[in-house]
């Protein structure tokens, strides 16, 4: 009879949920539709090789799930009780939030460490539209208010981003009390760049504009320098949207001082 012995694959991916591995879950199934057998027969019924069974046989005794018995001087496998597979569920549990608590107490050293680290800059690169609007949220990531510097076009922005997602930034950086000086293309729509995104904002808060006059300025890009070592740049096609968060303080300093020769060549 057990030769027709058919594994309920559902059973077998219902076992592999609880953190069995799929040889585990099948051979488990198998034994527990055998009712107990030499691992021979599990591995025919469990459809899997001898030595893989042997293995996996040892690895479920060692968890407990598994039983082995001596039978005319071989070794006889049966399933253990199944309150056991319960029981090695909650210890797995156990043990992932046991690793959580210690992740969380040795975080703070190695992020110290990695910050440390001399000239290694951390680049992050995003594509797509979900993923790049993740670039405008890491502006908003500082927890002290700081001044924000920025190169970009605000027809463009227009066109990329939605105007509630607009909304929503500004009024996070209005919370955070972050101050702006941007350079703006010199046409009509960005002369009325305060006016079309920031009018229902504290006129204190609005960004301070300079416009960039001396050589034409009509990039679909934006660069933002913030916090106190970020600088982020944003490629704003609509066909293919992409954006960079640069880490580091050198760079960010450098675009910091280009941003101030640029701002006392552009016209207020």
């Amino acid at each position: 009879m057990s030769a027709n012995i058919q594994v309920n694959q559902t059973l077998v991916g219902q076992i592999r949920s609880l953190g069995l591995n799929k040889h585990e879950a099948a051979i488990y199934v198998a034994l527990l539709e055998l009712g107990g057998g030499f691992p021979s027969k599990i591995a025919e019924v469990a459809k899997r090789n001898r030595t893989t069974t042997y293995a996996t046989l040892t690895d479920l005794a060692v968890k407990g799930l598994v039983i082995e018995l001596q039978r005319r001087n071989k070794i006889y496998y049966q399933i253990e009780k199944p309150d056991k597979l319960l029981r090695y569920v909650k210890q797995r549990v156990r043990i992932a939030t046991d690793a959580v608590e210690k992740a969380e107490r040795v975080l703070p050293e190695i992020e110290g460490l990695f910050n440390l680290s001399p000239q290694k800059p951390r680049i992050r690169y995003f594509e797509g539209f979900p993923e790049v609007l993740q670039v405008h949220e890491d502006h908003m990531t500082p927890t002290k208010k700081y001044e924000m510097l920025a190169w970009t076009n605000g027809k463009e922005i227009g066109k990329w981003l939605p105007a509630a997602l607009v909304k929503q930034y500004l009024a996070r950086k209005i919370k955070l009390g972050v101050t702006t000086r941007v350079i703006l293309p010199d046409t009509p729509k960005d002369r009325t760049f305060n006016e079309t995104y920031y009018k229902r904002m504290p006129k204190n808060l609005w960004p301070v504009r300079r416009y960039a006059v001396q050589v034409p300025f009509e990039s679909s890009c934006e660069i933002t320098i913030y916090g106190t070592n970020k600088v982020s740049v944003l490629n704003f096609s609509q066909d293919h949207p992409v954006g960079i968060i640069i880490e580091d303080q050198v760079i960010h300093d450098m675009l910091t001082m280009m941003f101030e020769l640029s701002w006392k060549g552009s016209k207020s």
